[in-house]
This record gives structure tokens, sequence and C-alpha cells, in this order.
């Protein structure tokens, strides 16, 4: 059993965050939110119905939007055809937001018959967080979105994110170990270690001491 203990509340149009080292089991509970593992016990519980033992693509279609480590974009279709994969996202909404998606990310636009392989590590986070826009989730998870991008990059995307978070009221649930990053968006940390939920903080009363404990090796 990798993830165990873990009890987590993401309030609607929030941004929480979940931290901790390589390897005590981020991902993997982001996975088993979304439905790519399996769940041996506990629920998962969204707008108030039990998804536990929902699909992923009916996760996805309840309007769950997932950015996966590492970004996860089809290398071979082009940015447009890529972004056009995410309409299935959201069963409940209609009329596809493509110029909401440019408005934030107006480098895709400029590269939409772009094969998405021959991006950027930064335009390539820009995209599958575009992609998973496009179907209008309520939920958003992002796991560990500044992977692979340049400093200058990721407080940009940082900045997008926190627009998006306060024009639309997308709730996020993000994956991150860069600290700045978390500064900037979460408004409240969980702390994970060897598979369990260690710790509850407020993003703002992160101390050094803090991170120390739950991101040092």
């Amino acid at each position: 059993m990798i993830v165990r203990d873990v009890s987590i509340h993401v309030e609607k149009g929030k941004v929480i965050s979940i931290i901790g080292r390589n390897g005590v089991g981020k991902s993997t509970l982001m996975k088993g939110i979304m439905g790519l593992l399996p769940t041996k016990t506990g629920k998962v519980i969204f707008d108030g119905v039990d998804i536990s033992h929902a699909s992923t693509y009916e996760r996805a279609r309840l309007g769950i939007g997932y950015v996966p480590q590492g970004h996860g974009v089809f290398p071979n279709l082009t940015v447009e055809e890529n972004i056009r994969m995410g309409e299935a996202i959201n069963i409940k909404k209609e009329n596809n937001k493509y110029e909401m998606i440019y408005h934030y990310f107006p480098r895709i636009k400029e590269r939409l018959s772009q094969k998405a392989g021959t991006l950027s590590g930064g335009e390539r986070a820009q995209l599958s967080i575009g992609r998973a826009l496009i179907g209008q989730p309520e939920l958003l998870i992002l796991d560990e979105p500044s992977e692979g991008i340049q400093p200058n990059i990721i407080q940009s995307i940082g900045e997008i994110i926190n627009q998006i978070n306060k024009d639309l009221g997308l709730t996020v649930l993000l994956v991150e170990q860069h600290i700045g990053l978390i500064k900037t968006l979460a408004n409240t940390c969980y702390a994970m270690d060897k598979g369990s939920i260690v710790g509850e903080h407020a993003a703002d009363e992160l101390s050094s001491e803090m991170i120390q404990k739950y991101l040092s090796v």
C-alpha cells in the first residue's frame, strides 16, 4: 500500500498544494484521485458525489482536469489537435472557449500548426494546462507543472494560473516542490511523507524550517 492515512479537503475556488520530497507518494495520490490507479479503501468525493469506483474518463467528464507530471502532450499531434483533445473533459459544459485559452497562453496561439513534440518545456507546460482548461473543469489537478522549466517561465506560469483561479474561480490541486510557485499560488499546503499526510499549513506560514523538514533530502 503506497498511499494510506490520507485525508484532504479541497475547498471550492481555492488552490491547495501537496508538498513533499520525491518518492513520498504525491503523484500516486493524484493518480488515485483521477482513477488511474485503483484504491483498496477510502473514498474520493467530488462535488458531493462518491466517485471512488468511477473510471478515469468518467471522472474527467464530471469536471476534473488533469495535467500529469512531465506535462503529457501528444508529441506527434499539432498544438491545435492537442487542445481539441481536451474538449471531452466536461460533458456539463458547452461552447469550449478557445479564445480564453489563447488569451491566457498567447504563445500557444502562435504555435497552433506546430507539432507538440517540438515545443520547449515551458510551451509544453502551457499547452498541457490549456488542453485541460478547454473543457472548463471544476477542478484542475496539476502534478509538478514546474518540472523541466526555466525559472522565469515558472514564474510566468504561476502568475497565469493565479489569474485563472481569480478570474474563473477555478479550484486547483497542485503537487509541487518549487517553493516560490507554492507561495504564489496555494492557500493551504498538505505535507506528505511515506505515503501519508503529516502536516497542514497555510502557504503564507511556511517557514524555512518547515521547508527544510518537508522538502530537503
